[in-house]
């Protein structure tokens, strides 16, 4: 198990006076938590993820800033780094082009780093996978060569202009690796929420223009809750039906599949939006209904002694 642990919401400064932020790289083994190393960025206001790779390197992930010092079309959030285990050192050693042409005169805006930054990581076999949930972007890296070997979107329809703008919320609904080393994914109708707007959006702006939880107040937060509450299921009724992807990360191969066995095609209401994969290929839909755990009793046993 890897960490990556940075100070948020601190700002340090070196003897100079100049700011920057510390990473600090971290694996847990043998039941203790080892020191690996850590990386210095004059960004100072910089969130990342990192994904441990093959010959103690990491895949960075960036949410704002390129640190490898790209500019233009090349700014990429991506970049490689390679520890020095000696001197528990990281440092840049390799930027990562991101791979996706089509928005490429977009990567100047900063959002489109942070469509990365907020994508889920998906681990199969030797290879890790970034999926953004509200976008269908993908890229799927190497964990052996810690490189980038394929990106993509898995939506046809979701054109640039439309990732600009943040996406839409919960175009991709659920996915998991399987045990065949692929992802299976599950989305809302792509014809369907892309001609939706997306009431999450709305409400944010709601809740923004009426300054929700803040002094001067212009709306009730309960009343605010209640219309988010009720904007999220109407939207759940306007696209009740789901589709079934896989990623293969080996070839990078991306396909539109049958629901395998155990899967729906209704969201039916939204329980059926969350499910889990089994051994055998199937899925269970539903969330994951843990056991409670039972109630340890708190009398003396008989053997107990009692001193007072």
């Amino acid at each position: 198990l890897h960490t990556l642990a940075f100070p948020r919401g601190a700002v340090l400064k070196d003897v100079d006076g100049n700011s920057f932020r510390d990473f600090t790289f971290a694996k847990w083994q043998d039941d203790e938590w080892h020191y690996l190393g850590s990386y210095k960025t004059p960004h100072a206001n910089l969130l990342a993820q990192a994904i441990p790779c093959d010959n103690d390197r990491f895949i960075f992930i960036s949410h704002n800033a390129d640190i490898a010092g790209n500019t233009g079309l090349q700014r990429t959030p991506f970049s490689r780094l390679t520890l020095n285990p000696e001197k528990h050192e990281i440092r840049v050693s390799a930027s990562i082009d991101h791979g996706q042409d089509e928005m490429r005169e977009h990567m100047l805006k900063d959002n489109i780093f942070a469509l990365a930054f907020q994508s889920n990581i998906i681990i199969t076999d030797n290879y890790a996978t970034l999926l953004n949930f509200k976008t269908g972007l993908y890229w799927i890296f190497s964990l052996e060569s810690a490189s980038l070997k394929k990106a993509g979107n898995i939506f046809k329809k979701v054109m640039p202009e439309m990732i600009v703008k943040g996406g839409f919320t919960d175009a991709i609904l659920c996915a998991h690796p399987q045990k065949d080393g692929t992802i299976l994914i599950s989305t809302q109708l792509e014809e369907i929420f892309i001609t939706k707007p997306d009431y999450a959006e709305e409400m944010r702006e709601l809740g923004e223009a009426n300054k929700i939880g803040r002094p001067g107040a212009t709306m009730d937060t309960r009343d605010w809750l209640d219309l988010y509450l009720k904007r999220e299921y109407e939207a759940k009724e306007e696209s009740p039906f789901i589709a079934w992807y896989c990623i293969h990360p080996e070839n990078g191969k991306v396909e539109k599949i049958a629901p395998p066995d155990g899967a729906a095609m209704d969201r039916m209401g939204g329980t059926n939006d969350r499910w889990r994969p089994l051994p055998g290929g199937s899925v269970r839909m539903g969330v994951v209904q843990l056991k409670q755990p039972e109630t340890v009793s708190q009398e003396p046993q008989k053997d107990e002694v009692l001193v007072k």
